[in-house]
């Protein structure tokens, strides 16, 4: 990866196995009626540190290579089918992940790296699709709910670049990996 001056957006994030990502796709299919703009595979993750511009491609990953230094491996585990983030004003169709010390500690050392003052709560979610505001009043009508058994190891994070302005997909810059000592347990 080059250094550049040329300022990028870009996020860090867990991306999904190709089995998970699947298994998703196979719950849109399901639901697909919804008036949702909905997310394809390729772009299906977790998202650990929102979007920041980056102009130093190294410094970025320098400084997330530090934080994994201290990081553990874990598991992802994919609990629930829900809209996101309250009922009250639904917007996305999501995965709720289970939280684990592993998963908030590892957000909170990307946020503290990158001074990212963000006081929302951490909800791990995989964003299925994106709701249009209009039809929120009927989605109350059609409930989606519903518990999931799905798990994968997260052995890396991924550096994603945004698309500009009206583009679209994710395009992973760098994977990451945990270290091997830093292994569960």
């Amino acid at each position: 990866m080059n250094n550049t001056t040329q300022s990028k957006r870009v996020f860090a994030g867990i991306k999904l196995s190709d089995e998970i990502a699947e298994q998703c796709t196979k719950l849109q299919a399901e639901i697909g009626d919804l008036p949702a703009r909905f997310i394809p595979p390729e772009d299906m993750h977790l998202t650990l540190l929102p979007p920041i511009m980056m102009t130093d491609d190294a410094y970025v990953i320098g400084r997330i290579r530090e934080v994994l230094q201290s990081a553990k491996r874990f598991t992802l585990t994919l609990e629930r089918l829900t809209y996101g983030p309250n009922m009250m004003h639904p917007t996305l169709l999501w995965i709720e992940c289970a939280v684990v010390p592993e998963i908030v500690a590892l957000k909170k050392a990307l946020a503290y790296a990158f001074s990212d003052n963000d006081h929302l709560p951490f909800i791990p979610h995989i964003t299925l699709a994106r709701l249009k505001e209009e039809d929120t009043a009927m989605l109350a009508r059609r409930p989606v709910e519903r518990p999931l058994k799905l798990s994968m190891p997260v052995e890396s994070i991924e550096l994603f670049l945004s698309p500009n302005q009206g583009g679209v997909g994710y395009t992973v810059l760098e994977s990451l990996p945990i270290p091997l000592h830093n292994m569960p347990g």
